[in-house]
């Protein structure tokens, strides 16, 4: 059996980032540690935005100050728009921009301003032609748009609207991706539950954002403008791309059209039900290998592909993030055997049922490869009285999973055994087929009163063929989850394609759930080889918890959300949002004591939040105690937060303290938020008219 090359791997996820202690790495660090402040200096700040990675590795290998000097004096002089003058106008135009950047593009960041995505993107295109920002309010939160009329760099489109947003209102202006972030970022915390689906905040944030929104330029996708902002935030050619622009005849060879070509990419997704009432949902996305550009380094080929991928339900709010960057790094002895393995990056995550849709980009970052997954899917409701089956797992290769295996949750890990998958499910005959797939058996079954057969069959041509029949008390594992793991011998069947089945029947022949899954067989040679990414889930599993409960509970599904949203807000008592959701939950459940009991403790650590103040007023209604619920959605209005909704409580709060005066100005300030609210015109038009006494 062939080693699979191992792949250094760096991880970036929602925020959060994981990494592989190598010696690579040290190594690199080293190398910057060698170099005095003034030289690690201008090269992690004053060029590092500039300076294409040849450039780097070779500045990185001078072993003297005076080599140092002379690599910068060329880098600059290789750089000189005009060489018979005796100013280096790039140069010139480069530390103005980094002075700038350094001065005023800090905003709420603990970093030099610089190293910030406002910074690198002045940097790179230079002054915008224009500036929309966006101040926060009650309802939105800070943006700015960057207006460039010119393409600000060859191959870059006219018309560029680069938008960037600050993350829960705080913190550094981070680069928006069209693609992969939502609207709902740019909604404030306290207000998003208002605004459920993405027309209604399109419209809160008006023409200019939608625009910017949609597409980095007039006519770009978001696919592709979010391939430029990719680029924008770890430039590459990009900045050799800049470089060639400098003099009329460009001296890289570098070609300037923003073109890529495309990756025949294969994909698979298998969901497994669980007993907790979620499916885990496994991805496996591959790359041919001779699509990724690999380049020669001494003794070695080096590779780098980065994939950026996320998940998002019906109403728009991302459920989970992907960003991986698989750095490959293969010897020239090693290169004849493995010019041919495929670049697996296989994926996790857990949802509760719904509707849901995937993006996924991956990019070659030494050539111009890029890939696209656009998916749409449905996770079925779980039902704990009947027969629940996975979908069908096909691989190569399965190995017994070690403890850390299983404890990780890998992708394509099926109770003790771990399935290598192939992506475009193509196997040559007479080679094993492996077969695995999860049940779960109805809640109370019995398997000594109510028997059952899983049978495994294939079929081709409307000729099937029963492999395996296996009584399901003999499969491994325990309550009602069981494991079935099987390896399909080939020998005998035709080449073709074939229909691989899996049905549970009962002893009268009853088919009670079935799943298929196809597949190839082929008598050429077929190489299994692969390098292989298993990508970090990446979501805190308290995080997980509470995003179940908030998607049940926007679903209505309150019940079901209950117990992830009070693990949630008991695991991590400091999150507020935490807290906040778990007691709307309680009201609407009417467990108002516990609810109570909660906002107490809350309003002793936020006595001003509020989030905490709305949902005391709420429950304070739900009592009867009125004036008391007036009192606390007043001191939310007086801290610069309201709504149509907040107005129209407080509306109702004063018709049951029978002061119609206050209702109506209530009233009318709601519709001035919302003019589109029939009832309440109605109901201010009762008033009026003394309906209410």
């Amino acid at each position: 059996m062939k080693r699979w090359w191992r792949c250094l791997l760096i991880v970036a996820l929602a925020g959060l980032v994981w990494g592989s202690s190598t010696s690579g790495i040290a190594d690199e660090k080293d190398r910057y540690a060698q170099l005095t402040p003034k030289y690690r200096k201008w090269l992690t700040e004053e060029v590092c935005w500039i300076i294409t990675p040849q450039e780097e590795e070779e500045f990185l290998r001078l072993k003297s100050d005076t080599n140092r000097e002379r690599f910068i004096e060329g880098f600059w002089e290789k750089r000189d728009p005009n060489p018979l003058t005796r100013e280096n106008e790039y140069r010139d135009e480069h530390y103005q921009r980094l002075e700038y950047a350094n001065r005023y593009l800090a905003v709420g960041s603990t970093r030099k301003g610089c190293l910030t995505d406002m910074g690198r993107v002045y940097i790179l295109l230079g002054k915008p032609d224009d500036r929309d920002h966006t101040y926060s309010s009650n309802i939105v939160l800070p943006y700015e748009i960057w207006h460039y009329f010119k393409s600000p760099a060859p191959g870059l489109p006219p018309g560029m609207r680069i938008m960037f947003y600050r993350r829960f209102g705080a913190g550094e202006y981070l680069l928006f991706d069209p693609l992969f972030d939502r609207n709902r970022i740019f909604i404030s915390r306290i207000r998003q539950w208002e605004f459920i689906s993405p027309e209604q905040i399109r419209d809160v944030l008006g023409l200019e954002f939608t625009q910017a929104y949609s597409g980095i330029a007039p006519g770009y996708s978001t696919g592709f403008s979010s391939q430029i902002v990719e680029e924008l935030r770890d430039p590459t050619w990009l900045k050799e791309t800049i470089v060639s622009q400098v003099r009329s005849v460009p001296e890289t060879g570098v070609v300037v059209d923003y073109t890529f070509d495309i990756f025949a990419l294969s994909f698979e997704q298998v969901n497994i039900p669980t007993e907790e009432g979620f499916y885990q949902c496994h991805f496996n996305i591959e790359i041919p290998s001779e699509q990724i550009t690999l380049k020669e380094e001494e003794d070695k080929l080096l590779g780098k592909v980065k994939f950026l991928g996320s998940i998002s339900d019906s109403k728009g709010m991302t459920i989970a993030r992907l960003e991986e960057t698989a750095f490959l790094e293969l010897s020239k002895e090693d290169y004849p055997a493995k010019q041919h393995y495929n670049l697996s990056l296989r994926w996790r995550a857990d949802l509760v049922p719904g509707e849901y849709n995937l993006n996924l980009l991956s990019f070659d970052k030494l050539g111009r490869g890029q890939g696209k997954v656009e998916h749409t899917f449905t996770v079925d409701e779980l039902r704990a009285d009947r027969w629940l089956l996975s979908d069908i797992a096909l691989g190569y290769k399965a190995v017994k999973a070690n403890r850390e295996m299983v404890e990780k949750g890998l992708p394509f890990t099926f109770g003790e055994y771990a399935i290598y998958p192939q992506g475009d499910a193509t196997f040559r005959r007479g080679r094993g087929v492996m077969v695995a797939a999860e049940l779960l058996a109805p809640e109370g079954w019995m398997p000594e009163e109510e028997p059952v057969t899983l049978v495994l069959s294939v079929e081709k041509g409307g000729e099937k063929k029963v492999l395996t029949s296996v009584p399901l008390s003999g499969i491994e594992g325990g309550g009602r989850r069981m494991v079935f793991f099987d390896s399909i011998s080939t020998e005998t069947l035709p080449p073709g394609e074939h229909t691989i089945s899996l049905e549970v029947v009962n002893l009268s022949g009853e088919l009670l759930i079935a799943e298929q899954k196809r597949c190839t067989l082929v008598d050429q040679p077929i190489e299994y080889g692969k390098f292989i990414i298993n990508a970090q889930r990446g979501v805190d599993p308290v995080h997980l918890e509470y995003l179940f409960g908030l998607q049940y509970f926007l679903k209505g599904e309150y019940l079901k959300a209950l117990p992830h949203l009070e693990t949630a807000a008991l695991k991590k008592p400091e999150e507020l949002s935490y807290q906040v959701m778990f007691i709307k939950n309680l009201v609407v459940l009417d467990r108002l004591s516990r609810a109570e009991e909660l906002v107490k403790g809350l309003r002793a650590k936020f006595p001003h939040d509020p989030q905490v103040l709305l949902i005391e007023a709420t429950l304070l209604a739900k009592r009867e105690h009125f004036a008391e619920a007036l009192s606390r959605y007043e001191e939310v209005v007086k801290g610069g937060f309201t709504s149509a909704e907040i107005y129209n409580a407080m509306g109702m709060l004063y018709l049951n303290l029978k002061n119609n005066t206050k209702a109506r100005e209530a009233f009318q300030r709601s519709l001035e938020i919302d003019p589109s609210q029939p009832e309440i015109k109605k109901l201010l038009e009762q008033i009026k008219g003394n309906y209410y006494k």
